[in-house]
């Protein structure tokens, strides 16, 4: 009976586990979770498994925003974060009017292609 060498990483908790290597090659990667969406406010570049907890920049820059706008506030009661989910929720209804309004008027004259 023969046997094959596969060189690999062995380690099943690592990130780049190979089911298909039999020997380890010292390759194996720890895995490292955080937020993997380089457009966010909190991106991890050391990160290779999103673990959920990205944040979006312009809701960042809102609450920010908000905390500015209420200096005398000195308890947090949530309502910070249902005025930016309702300015997030505002931002994309505008968004998708434009989108609808611009392909109504390139249709109007004939742009659409």
């Amino acid at each position: 009976m023969c046997y094959y060498s596969v060189e690999g990483c062995t380690n099943v908790s690592a990130f780049n586990y190979d089911s298909n290597a039999n020997t380890d090659d010292g390759s194996c990667v720890d895995v490292v979770e955080g937020c993997t969406n380089v457009s966010a406010f909190n991106y991890n570049s050391n990160a290779n498994t999103d673990d959920g907890s990205c944040v979006d920049v312009l809701k960042v820059v809102l609450m920010k925003m908000l905390i500015i706008m209420t200096p005398d506030a000195n308890t947090e009661n949530g309502s910070c974060e249902f005025l930016v989910v309702m300015i997030l929720l505002l931002k994309t209804t505008i968004l998708r009017q434009i989108q609808m309004m611009d392909l109504f008027i390139r249709g109007m004259y004939g742009f659409v292609s």
